[in-house]
């Protein structure tokens, strides 16, 4: 059966269409199961399928942030920096990236750059678990320890999934020296974010701290597997 004229135009037209819905479909897909895999915590997947993400959409600040999020999971703060920086430069009020640029500064011991952006996200989000988490932050950094629990407490009663709150109340308990209920928070980041060296390198030490010295052993094992840079303390 021969095509007419006007079909076989009216099918040109269409075949741009439907290859820009494809892409568009791929992206979503690569998208989604990048953020799944994140999830779940599989982070190799989760940095290759948002790659292919930002190849049907490179300006997402969305996806520069996820893909950053990822590349922190996985000890990476070099190229955590760099999407974090591109998802703010896409986006120049995205909040949530300006704490997550913080989180990756503090981790690559940048705490004043850390402070200065935790600040301007406040700015820009000054409610909400997030905001609670970041005031926390600056207040321990500024010796307030028993205010920065206060506000990562405030933190989790809105977000109990938030595991920079979880991990930062058992960093401050820790330091307060309340070991015990240092540890259980700790644990409850750790189960949120298991590739979380910091996590079980303090939790490490607050069972040091209560005379668990076998259970403190593993987990600065795993601290170091994780991030090798994190050696076990002296005795």
């Amino acid at each position: 059966m021969r095509l007419s004229l006007a079909a076989v135009f009216l099918f040109a037209l269409a075949l741009p269409l439907a290859a820009r819905q494809a892409s568009k479909g791929r992206r979503r897909d690569h998208y989604r199961e990048g953020l799944e895999a994140l999830r779940a915590h599989n982070l190799r997947e989760a940095i290759r399928q948002l790659r292919w993400a930002l190849e049907y959409h490179p300006k997402s600040p969305a996806i520069h942030n996820s893909l950053g999020n990822a590349y922190l999971a996985s000890g990476d703060t070099h190229h955590a920096l760099i999407e974090f920086r591109r998802a703010i430069a896409l986006k120049p009020d995205f909040a949530g990236a300006y704490f997550n640029l913080a989180d990756a500064l503090e981790q690559s011991g940048d705490e004043n750059g850390a402070v200065q952006f935790d600040q301007y996200a406040l700015h820009l989000q000054p409610r909400g678990p997030l905001a609670r988490d970041a005031r926390g932050v600056l207040k321990a950094h500024r010796g307030n320890l028993n205010g920065a629990v206060a506000e990562f407490k405030a933190a989790i009663l809105s977000d109990g999934a938030l595991p920079s709150a979880r991990f930062h109340l058992g960093s401050a308990l820790r330091l307060l020296k309340r070991y015990p209920e240092a540890a259980t928070e700790l644990r409850e980041a750790i189960a949120l974010d298991p590739a979380n060296a910091e996590a079980h390198y303090q939790l490490g030490l607050a069972l040091q701290s209560q005379g668990i010295s076998a259970l403190a052993a593993a987990e600065f094992a795993k601290a170091r597997k994780l991030n090798p840079r994190l050696e076990p303390p002296s005795q």
